[in-house]
């Protein structure tokens, strides 16, 4: 079934060291969006920092990183 909802991007970003926490963190948004989806109508979207940014303009900017990042997506 179909339906008009509200989707939030969720933005998961971490160190590499942590990817064990990340995995937790995806499973606890597939599982809310289970229970919660249709109901409310309204989806966590998850989108992970890897797949939104280019490191370059990050690599060659004197900004701060997050700023960089924020206009590179």
């Amino acid at each position: 079934m179909s339906y008009q909802a509200t989707v939030f991007k969720v933005m998961i970003a971490s160190p590499s060291d942590v990817a064990a926490e990340r995995n937790v963190i995806r499973e606890i948004i597939t599982e809310w969006n289970n229970v919660n989806a249709d109901a409310r109508r309204t989806v966590l979207l998850i989108a992970r920092l890897a797949g939104f940014s280019n490191p370059i303009p990050v690599l060659r900017s004197s900004a701060r990183s997050s700023t960089a990042i924020c206009k590179s997506s």
